[in-house]
């Protein structure tokens, strides 16, 4: 069938990857790769019009009868749908984004469904729609079964799809391991960037989506019976979440999160919605969001264990953080700005719901913005409500507040703070509000 290891004339592309480190990794590893495959070998036409899924699917499976290699899908738009890997160690390799097309033929249903494999990636290519379709639900890539583990996802781009990457088992022993999707970007997306239910280690890495109008709508989706997400460099607009963590499974919230310089901007309903969320670390997370009623960051009573280092929520249209029950939060450095932008002198920039039982904040800014470059003014810098217990703020500026640096519904009993400057820019006193 023409294996290129015996081909002269066979090339396979190495796929453009970011850094000059991950260009060497990727090199290597397609170098050291046995087998490789042309889907053109197997009638693939890659016109636009030709339906191309038997072509491609006949040219994944060889690979993976043949134990595993590469299967290259050149430069083109191959009209395809429903497309299955079921064995290990397969690695499908287009020419690029914008040269590999893979233009999906049906408006419902996956275009790969992934089984129970090992050591299975998908790169270097773009996904859109067949022309005259309209897509209504389905993934780009669903891992579907247990058991999948080490898979990379990469250097993909897709248009105006469903969903782009869909993880999800429910129970401890169906869980997928270590699924890594790196340099994607999806535009137009309706639904989900990547939902992870029932996934262990995962890693996401500049990862960016843009305008998913569905009403659950997110970036990043983590669902319950997982464990250790890491996400660095992830960048969404005008979807109606950034990051949500939830608990869909109840009982089972996702835990050991790390997410690194993410920004979420002009979310509907909240930047960063973590309802249900055990151990996690936040190092400059970026909220911003103009839409009606949505805030940059919501809490839910199912969290804790969460640090926040220099946080950098700004010019939201209600409040900045709204606590509302979680547990050992902390907030370290960082600024908290600009909130209130719906109706100025409203809203306050950190509100704690009156079953908050331990929030530290240490060395933040809150109030307006400084540079006067963008509107917006909190009511009250911190509003502490009746019930909450074990808050603390310590070297924090509430300068340029409207009403007050910190409004304390529990009448002391709550709250210590001190060296804190209030909204006049004078040095509170310590103890209590």
């Amino acid at each position: 069938m023409g294996f290129w290891p015996t081909n002269p004339n066979f090339v396979v592309p190495t796929p453009p990857l970011g850094d000059s480190s991950n260009r060497a990794a990727s090199t290597a590893f397609v170098k050291g790769l046995t087998t490789g495959i042309n889907v053109k070998q197997y009638g693939a036409a890659g016109d636009g019009t030709t339906d191309d899924t038997a072509a491609i699917q006949a040219a994944i499976n060889a690979v993976g009868s043949a134990g595993g290699g590469i299967v290259v899908i050149p430069a083109g738009t191959f009209v395809c749908d429903g497309l299955t890997v079921s064995n290990s160690n397969v690695h499908i390799i287009g020419s690029g984004r914008g040269a590999t097309v893979l233009a999906k033929k049906n408006a419902t249903g996956d275009l790969f469904q992934i089984g129970n494999v090992r050591q299975v990636s998908i790169s270097a290519l773009s996904i859109a729609p067949n022309s005259g379709v309209t897509i209504t639900a389905g993934a780009c890539i669903n891992f579907n079964t247990s058991g999948a583990i080490y898979c990379d996802i990469f250097d993909i781009y897709t248009l105006n799809m469903w969903d782009f990457l869909i993880c999800s088992m429910t129970g401890v022993s169906n869980q997928i391991h270590n699924i890594t999707a790196k340099q994607i970007r999806c535009d137009g997306h309706q639904r989900f960037g990547a939902w992870f239910q029932g996934t262990i280690d995962p890693f996401i890495d500049d990862f960016q989506v843009f305008g998913s109008s569905h009403s659950q709508g997110a970036c990043i989706v983590y669902d319950s019976y997982c464990d250790g997400l890491l996400v660095s460099k992830a960048l969404s607009t005008a979807c109606q979440y950034g990051f949500r963590a939830q608990d869909t499974q109840a009982g089972n919230a996702p835990r050991g999160l790390e997410a690194v310089d993410c920004i979420f901007d002009n979310a509907g309903t909240a930047c960063w919605s973590l309802g249900n969320l055990h151990y996690a670390k936040l190092k400059t997370p970026y909220a911003a969001t103009q839409q009606v009623a949505a805030m940059g960051m919501v809490l839910g009573s199912d969290v804790y264990d969460l640090d926040m280092t220099n946080p950098r929520i700004v010019f939201c249209a209600r409040s900045g953080i709204q606590n509302n029950g979680a547990t050992d939060v902390s907030v370290m450095g960082g600024s908290i700005i600009a909130c209130s932008e719906e109706t100025t002198n409203t809203y306050d920039a950190v509100v704690l719901g009156g079953t908050v039982s331990g929030f530290r904040i240490i060395g933040t800014k809150i109030g307006p913005d400084p540079t006067a470059a963008l509107s917006g003014t909190p009511k009250n810098g911190l509003t502490v409500n009746t019930g909450a217990t074990r808050v603390i703020a310590v070297g924090c500026d509430f300068k340029g507040c409207n009403a007050a640096a910190i409004n304390d519904g529990t009448g002391g009993a709550g709250i210590k703070y001190t060296n804190c400057w209030g909204i006049s820019g004078s040095l509170l006193a310590g103890g209590t509000a």
